[in-house]
């Protein structure tokens, strides 16, 4: 996701993708480059704050939605967000990876039932 579809300043990043053979310890082994690999993006975003105070924009409450798609741990995060210019979202959406591979893992259950018993 950071590399397809990069967000906030993913874009201005050098990184890999970890990415290892399917065996039982390759996961790990994944998780363990990917963190070394955020270190290193932290890093290169340290570097790169300009100097000086940091002032916030200023900003003025309008009816708006806002869209905002994140890598997580197990997939993709999708966010959604309406607001009708109040201090108080009229919507707010959020699809984690797991309620995406529910149907997946309904189908595997009704195998291992069926295996189990046949």
């Amino acid at each position: 996701m950071r590399r397809d579809h990069p967000y906030l300043a993913y874009n201005a990043l050098d990184f890999a993708v970890p990415t290892r053979p399917k065996r039982c310890a390759g996961a790990y082994v994944v998780r363990a480059l990917e963190i070394l690999e955020s270190c290193r993006m932290i890093d290169q975003a340290l570097k790169r704050i300009p100097a000086g105070p940091f002032t916030p924009a200023t900003s003025t409450r309008a009816a708006r939605e806002a869209v905002a798609r994140i890598e997580g741990p197990r997939g993709e995060v999708f966010y959604y967000v309406r607001s009708d210019g109040s201090d108080t979202p009229t919507r707010v959406k959020v699809r984690t990876p797991s309620f995406a591979n529910i149907p997946t893992v309904t189908a595997m259950v009704r195998a291992v039932i069926w295996l189990t018993f046949h």
